[in-house]
Formats: C-alpha cells, sequence, structure tokens
C-alpha cells in the first residue's frame, strides 16, 4: 500500500511583501499612483514590497491596515493577504524582537506619549497667546492712567506761573488746556503755564493712540499781592 502514497514536497509560499509587488506590477500602476489612492506616503509602500516592515508605523494594525488598502487599490480581495501577513510575516521577525501582546499594547500606550505632550503644550502655548491678546485688548479698551502732582486742586498762590507736571503712560498724548505738551519716554512731563488773576481751570488730558483719553482738572487761584 505505501507505493500508492509519496511524500510530495510544496513549493515554500511566496512572502506577501513579493506578492503584493508582482500584484501591482501586474495591474501596471506606478507607486505614486497607488499611493495617491492610498493616501499613504509612497516610502512606506516601498517598505512593503521590499519586507521592510520595520520602517513602518509601529502596530500590527496600521500595518494590517496599509496591507487592505494596498490591495483593494488594486481592485483585489484583500482576506488572503491580510491573513498571510498576519500568520507568516510576523514570524519572520528575528526572537528578540517579537513581543508578548500585552507588553505590545504597553508599548503603543508608551509610545504615544509624547502626543499627549505635544497637545499639552500646544494647549498652553494657545491659552498663553489668548491670554496675551486679552491682555492687549483690554489694555487698549481701558483709558491712559493719569496721576498730578502739581498743582494741588484749590491752592491759592501769589506766583504769576506754575508748574504742571505728573505722570501718565509712555506714546500717550498730553494735552494741556486743549495744547499738547512733551510726554517723556517713562510717561512723565512737566510744563510751566502763566496764571490770570482769580480763578483759573487747569484741564490736563491724556489720550491713547485709539482714541480712549482720560482727563483731570485743577483750580488754582492767584492773589494779588496785597489782597
Amino acid at each position: 500500500m505505501s507505493a500508492f502514497f509519496t511524500k510530495k514536497t510544496l513549493a515554500p509560499t511566496k512572502r506577501v511583501c513579493l506578492r503584493l509587488r508582482e500584484a501591482r506590477e501586474a495591474k501596471k500602476m506606478s507607486l505614486s499612483l497607488l499611493a495617491e489612492k492610498t493616501k499613504i506616503d509612497v516610502k512606506y509602500l516601498r517598505a512593503l514590497e521590499a519586507c521592510e516592515f520595520d520602517q513602518l508605523p509601529a502596530g500590527i494594525v496600521y500595518q494590517k491596515n496599509y496591507v487592505k488598502k494596498y490591495i483593494e487599490a488594486l481592485g483585489m480581495d484583500p482576506k488572503d493577504y491580510i491573513a498571510q501577513f498576519i500568520d507568516d510575516e510576523f514570524d519572520h521577525a528575528e526572537p528578540n524582537t517579537r513581543v508578548h501582546p500585552i507588553r505590545h499594547i504597553k508599548t503603543i500606550w508608551f509610545s504615544s506619549v509624547p502626543i499627549y505632550i505635544n497637545i499639552l503644550i500646544g494647549s498652553s502655548i494657545s491659552l498663553l497667546l489668548l491670554g496675551y491678546i486679552g491682555l492687549q485688548v483690554r489694555t487698549i479698551l481701558q483709558p491712559p492712567t493719569l496721576f498730578i502732582s502739581s498743582p494741588q486742586n484749590g491752592v491759592v498762590i501769589n506766583e504769576q506761573s506754575i508748574a504742571v507736571s505728573g505722570e501718565t503712560e509712555p506714546n500717550t498724548t498730553v494735552l494741556l488746556n486743549g495744547t499738547e505738551i512733551k510726554n517723556s519716554e517713562r510717561g512723565t512731563f512737566d510744563e510751566t503755564i502763566d496764571l490770570r488773576p482769580g480763578l483759573n481751570t487747569i484741564t490736563i488730558t491724556v489720550q491713547k493712540k485709539h482714541g480712549k483719553m482720560t482727563t483731570e482738572t485743577r483750580y488754582v487761584v492767584r492773589k494779588e499781592m496785597g489782597e
């Protein structure tokens, strides 16, 4: 009976990477066109066809999806290719590179940590930028500050002139009784004006470039000598 049974040696199945390339060439489709159809970078398609799976994004889910998109773009059924890829191609990996499924999941999680860090950094930068913009808008919308150091309101003097000085914000326009006076780079001003006998009204106005202004009024009485 043994004469009727002979041991047949089966030819080894081609690796899936070689089958992928043969299928593409049979369809006469270039890598660039395949990349356009699959939305997969050409360098990853080359890695697939060269059996260089370590050049692909880590994780069997990503790699299996690449094989699926590759075959579907050729108008073929991907089931056989995906099955061979999972059952055969991962067995070609060196023993020290094969990872237990649980450890593999942990590896994927840790490899994604930089993504969360990038998101956190991006969110922080966005918040800082929004805060800066909000501060700038608030600064624009608020009227400028104004502090009058001289004269004191209601002061009575005998002199014919008086110094008007104070402090405001830099880059603002300072008006003294409607006439612009010099404002220093530090936001200080100092001007002397003549007084007429009796009650004098001194109006100091500071105005920002965008129109917001602050006004202070001081009343000074000049008494004639002998009064």
